[in-house]
């Protein structure tokens, strides 16, 4: 295994242990459906298997939805680097700030520079 396959398979295992009964806010709130942290984990692991090409080139991005309080902090579905950190409440760091994964759509920036958008499961460029 390479050590980009590595990286994306322990991403992937860190985003997993978020998983929605773990990550319970103020008054039970959860912040994410299981479905959007299997869809993100699924991709990851598919990136990481030993039969996918090696980019070592690749990214993980984020944009602000509209409905998260954080939306004016970009232009309008701007695409930002992040990285997934180990904690409870806010589990991306990018844009000089802290993210929920339910505040954010993620994707992967390819070697081309297009962006696989994990919520629509389209590349755009």
């Amino acid at each position: 295994m390479s050590v980009h396959s590595e990286e994306m398979l322990s991403l992937a295992e860190r985003l997993e242990r978020l998983r929605p009964d773990r990550m319970v806010g103020e008054k039970g709130t959860t912040f994410l459906y299981s479905e959007d942290v299997n869809a993100m984990v699924g991709a990851m692991r598919l990136a990481a298997s030993p039969t996918a090409p090696v980019q070592s080139n690749q990214q993980l991005v984020a944009r602000i939805k509209r409905n998260s309080k954080y939306w004016g902090q970009t232009p309008p579905n701007q695409w930002f680097e992040v990285r997934v950190v180990e904690d409870n409440y806010y589990q991306l760091r990018g844009n000089n700030n802290n993210y929920r994964l339910s505040d954010v759509v993620c994707g992967i920036r390819l070697a081309s520079g297009a962006i696989v958008d994990f919520a629509k499961g389209r590349i755009s460029k």
